[in-house]
């Protein structure tokens, strides 16, 4: 702040001193003794334009001297600089695995953000047995005044079951990140730039089995944004070491690769009507994949694959949604797909593989009323039969079809046309097996939070 503040010194009858602290002072010299102060407040008339009023206050006989007395609020509030709210408010939530959950949630996240934020979500799973399952997200901010806009540090906290009937399948993943928003603070421009690196430590039982799986990735995000027009581009590598351990034998999967993803969304108008036009495109290359099987069997796991029609929940190496059925691969929950990868779509896996992947696809809105009805096209390459070694002939796939969709929360896809370099018609045989639908739920993570509102 550009201007002198104000700072009361408070003795055990009341105010004892009040000072002014230059702009830019780090120091002041009272005098009153040391011995005749119990509070300390800077800004007693909140005439200082700050969202963090929460360390304007000292109280000498407290055991935490900055912190202000606890306060319970309910859902949420505003931060009072004489108190520390502390918000609840009863959280439920269901599964495949855990059925009906409940608990309660307890956060510091108000109306005015604060340096250091908290999320943590106990709860109890119904669903054979009771067990504590949940989440959790802590965050520390970081204002600098130079280079960055926003640094974020953090980490998420996730542990949920695998399994209806096998009481013990469960993990719990902790996955620490360090967030960079690149600019200015002080200049809005069209053009924003972050940079994210996180890791992930992810344990779980399964049976007589157990999952020990470590991995990091390093992502730069570039978004562009005017009115009618709207550009975001992903860039990511990714690190990811998988062993599962039965008895005296271990299986062991390691993967290294880059990706990119270019997205455009174009906004236009058909008479009253605005409508979006969306083009995806999408490439992943492996750059090294390892597996050590005690069985002798060279045959990998498809949930390393380059996914042409976007990740299921096992797919996920770094937990970063939430699924309803996250260890399916057959069934309808099988059918929740994440918008990464090759995004085609449709249920149909027909594609993916663990060399490589480039992909197309094309949605837009169409005209009628409301604004949820759209159709769809996507075209991609991939190698042929290409699970362990890759020929030198490319398959090439496509894909179109009617679509429901809800922004970038909801969608259900249905398509009309199928077809790849070797295979056309009987789309309709298992026509159910082929409907892809999406969901994000991942609102506990403030980095994902943001972009939900915001995408």
């Amino acid at each position: 702040v550009n201007g002198p503040i104000e700072v009361n010194i408070y003795g055990e009858k009341g105010l004892l001193e009040t000072r002014w602290a230059e702009p830019g002072a780090t120091e002041l010299y009272v005098k009153t003794p040391y011995a005749d102060i119990k509070k300390v407040e800077i800004d007693r008339n909140n005439d200082i334009p700050e969202l963090n009023r929460q360390n304007n206050l000292w109280v000498k006989d407290q055991v935490f001297n900055k912190l202000e007395p606890l306060r319970f609020e309910f859902l949420t509030g505003d931060h009072q600089k004489d108190q520390t709210a502390i918000f609840w408010t009863p959280m439920i939530g269901g599964n495949a695995y855990d059925g009906f959950m409940a608990g309660l949630t307890v956060h510091n996240i108000g109306l005015a953000p604060k340096k250091f934020t908290y999320l943590v979500s106990p709860m109890l799973s119904t669903s054979r047995r009771l067990r504590p399952v949940g989440m959790a997200e802590f965050s520390y901010q970081i204002l600098p005044t130079k280079a960055f806009e926003l640094i974020r540090i953090g980490t998420s906290v996730k542990s949920f079951g695998l399994d209806k009937d096998i009481h013990n399948a469960q993990y719990f993943a902790v996955s620490p990140y360090l967030h960079f928003n690149l600019g200015s603070r002080t200049v809005r421009k069209p053009l924003h730039q972050e940079v994210l690196v996180q890791g992930i430590s992810n344990s779980g039982t399964f049976a007589n089995s157990n999952s020990r799986d470590l991995g990091f990735f390093a992502q730069y995000t570039m978004n562009f944004k005017k009115p009618a027009y709207l550009l975001n581009w992903t860039s990511r590598y990714e690190y990811y070491n998988s062993k599962v351990i039965f008895g005296e034998f271990s299986r062991t999967e390691q993967i290294s690769r880059i990706w990119t993803n270019l997205n455009q969304t174009f906004s236009y108008s058909i008479g009253k009507m605005d409508r979006k036009l969306e083009l995806n495109v999408f490439g992943g290359y492996t750059l090294n994949y390892q597996n050590f099987n005690p069985f002798g069997l060279n045959q990998q796991l498809d949930r390393m694959f380059w996914s042409i029609n976007g990740l299921q929940g096992n797919q996920d190496l770094f937990l970063e949604d939430y699924n309803f059925g996250r260890s399916a691969t057959t069934g309808f929950w099988s059918q929740q797909r994440m918008d990464r990868h090759g995004q085609f779509h449709t249920a149909n896996s027909a594609g993916s593989n663990s060399h490589w992947l480039t992909t197309a696809t094309l949605y837009a809105q169409l005209p009628i009323k409301p604004n949820i009805f759209g159709v769809f096209a996507d075209f991609g390459l991939a190698p042929s039969s290409g699970i362990l070694e890759p020929t030198q002939s490319i398959d090439h796939f496509y894909n179109a079809g009617l679509a429901i969709r809800m922004g970038k929360v909801f969608g259900i896809y249905f398509p009309l046309i199928y077809g790849n370099s070797y295979y056309t018609g009987q789309l309709f045989t298992n026509y159910a097996q082929n409907i892809r639908f999406s969901l994000r739920i991942n609102i506990v993570n403030r980095l994902s939070l943001h972009t939900l509102l915001n995408s």
